[in-house]
C-alpha cells in the first residue's frame, strides 16, 4: 500500500481540491488530505477536518472532489 499526501497528488487534483474549497468558502489548509493505493491498483482518498474523516473513491482522478463538494454543501465538515 502506498500512502500519499495532497502535495504529492497530480497538480490537476490539487487544484480541483483547492478550487472546491474556495468555491464553498472554506480554507483548503484546514483539511488533511491523503490517498492510499492498494495492491490491486484501487485508490481511496481520505479528507479530514477536526474529528470528521470522509473517504472517497480516488480511482478516477479529480472526480472525488465532486463527492467532497457534496459533503461540504451538506455541512458534513461543520
Amino acid at each position: 500500500m502506498l500512502d500519499t499526501t495532497l502535495n504529492q497528488f497530480p497538480p490537476m487534483e490539487q487544484e480541483a481540491f483547492r478550487e472546491t474549497c474556495l468555491r464553498n468558502g472554506v480554507a483548503p489548509d484546514g483539511f488533511t488530505v491523503t490517498a492510499v493505493e492498494d495492491a490491486a491498483g484501487g485508490r481511496t482518498v481520505s479528507v479530514g477536518f477536526g474529528r470528521e474523516i470522509r473517504q472517497y473513491n480516488g480511482n478516477l482522478g479529480a472526480q472525488w472532489t465532486v463527492d467532497f463538494e457534496d459533503d461540504l454543501r451538506s455541512r458534513v465538515f461543520g
